[in-house]
């Protein structure tokens, strides 16, 4: 595809392909799962896309000061010791472009969830980051090593902040997961419910995980329905979110809308528009505003960082190649 920038969320890839396929290999007797390693290498191969960002996940810092149950539900990730390891496969998908002809980066955000990254990398591939917000991130940078998640990856690499070579025309993202549809409220960002850019979402719709509201709605809807999956709390209110979505997306024309709903309903402002200002009312009535704010501020999504990227000029992919018998 000309002028289109193809991102990846990496861990929402890792669980795919742990779930899809099991691909097992020998080494020194013991089996290992390579099943990661393949699923990439199948699906990267496969991607007309010549220009591909793959997004790290780093430790969500703001979240997490935000909200001290974020994420508190999910599980301890199962152990590498018979896989081969997320840091080995970065490395690999590192200098794995020139093999097929394309340019594949790797970027992290220290501070940031991988969502938040390719937030930052649609925007600046669409030319629509704004100066101020990029001046303050670079005031306000973490170092990488105090990224508890985003340093694992560190050893041996070289970063330096993202420049993409060009402005595209068009974004693909792949990803399932529903907080990163936001994004597709940009005419030219199309979702990839594929790994290899084969089913793209032209219509723009949105998961049942947020009442398929429209793409501009759902850091709303997330604000005041809650993000069950990520620990994010629902507001206490006697309607319930298929009511909420309806209102919502009935009422909401775009992103800026959504964004001052929010500021006015926790300023204790009026709302022009009835059905919105009823469903202030019962925010504010029952004293949900400041937890309406803190929803929205972790689940919204827009440009926040310059990414780093990440190479790692030590490493050699033909041994990689060698050692796991790959067909390239």
């Amino acid at each position: 595809m000309q002028n289109t920038l193809y991102v990846v969320d990496f861990s929402n890839w890792l669980y795919r392909y742990k779930n899809v396929f099991s691909i097992k290999h020998q080494k020194n007797g013991v089996e290992y799962d390579i099943s990661t390693l393949f699923g990439f290498i199948k699906s990267l191969k496969g991607n007309p896309c010549k220009d591909i960002a793959i997004c790290l996940d780093g430790e969500p810092q703001l979240s997490n000061e935000l909200l001290g149950s974020y994420k508190g539900n999910r599980s301890k990730e199962p152990s590498e010791e018979l896989s081969y390891s997320k840091y080995e496969l970065v490395k690999f998908l590192s200098q794995f472009g020139p093999k097929l002809g394309k340019d594949i980066s790797i970027y992290g955000v220290p501070g940031q969830e991988a969502d938040q990254v390719v937030a930052s990398i649609t925007y600046m591939a669409l030319k629509k980051e704004p100066p101020l917000a990029t001046l303050i991130s670079s005031m306000n940078a973490i170092p990488p090593e105090n990224d508890k998640h985003l340093s694992a990856y560190l050893r041996g690499a070289t970063t330096f902040p993202c420049q993409l070579k060009q402005e595209y025309e068009n974004v693909v993202i792949s990803s399932t997961d529903s907080d990163i549809y936001q994004l597709s409220s940009f005419e030219n960002v199309f979702m990839d419910e594929s790994t290899g850019c084969k089913t793209l979402n032209y219509d723009k719709h949105t998961p049942k995980a947020v009442n398929h509201v429209p793409p501009h709605c759902i850091a709303t809807y997330k604000s005041i329905a809650g993000d069950q999956s990520d620990g994010v709390p629902e507001l206490k209110l006697s309607i319930k979110p298929v009511q909420i979505a309806k209102i919502i997306s009935e009422n909401i024309a775009s992103k800026e809308e959504g964004a001052t709903f929010i500021h006015k309903t926790y300023q204790g402002m009026q709302h022009d528009n009835v059905a919105l200002q009823r469903l202030a009312t019962m925010i504010r009535e029952t004293n949900q505003q400041n937890q309406l704010q803190i929803n929205y501020r972790i689940v919204n999504l827009e440009f926040s960082a310059i990414p780093l990227k990440m190479v790692y000029p030590s490493y050699n992919i033909e041994d990689t190649i060698k050692e796991y018998r790959l067909r390239i």
